[in-house]
């Protein structure tokens, strides 16, 4: 469980874990844990529901705006969390840890481990789901 991860880590009992960098902060990784690298693995999604009975009836000047403030929010909801991402991360490389962010090349050497223990394990219990994400990470 999470609560046993600081001190697993403190021991030596595992080498290293993977959590957004907030939960890095608050569960204070940081204090037994001397590198974090950023590997830019997992995408969060937001989203925005409209009920369509309501959407259908709105006229199409008023289904205008409601497309277009849901374009604003995604904009803005994105640059919140990376504005707050880059934040903790600075705050948690004053704190001691190095961070270690991949260039292209990097993400794609650690590509090139996972899929095949992604596409072997779990492809098949996700009809297509995988394959779909991997290629177009390519």
């Amino acid at each position: 469980t999470l609560s046993e991860v600081y001190l697993a880590l403190q021991q030596g009992v595992v080498d290293g874990q993977e959590n957004p960098v907030s939960t890095i902060e608050t569960q204070k990784f940081f204090e037994v844990q001397k590198y974090m690298t950023l590997t830019s693995h997992i995408m969060s999604f937001q989203q925005f529901f409209v009920s369509e009975s309501f959407y259908s009836t709105l006229p199409e000047d008023l289904k205008a705006i409601v497309d277009e403030a849901a374009v604003n929010m995604k904009k803005l909801n994105d640059s919140i969390i990376v504005d707050a991402e880059n934040t903790t991360t600075d705050r948690l490389r004053e704190n001691g840890l190095t961070v270690v962010e991949l260039t292209d090349e990097g993400r794609q050497a650690f590509s090139s481990l996972i899929i095949p223990v992604i596409t072997k394990q779990y492809a098949p219990e996700w009809d297509g789901f995988y394959e779909k994400i991997i290629e177009a990470q390519q």
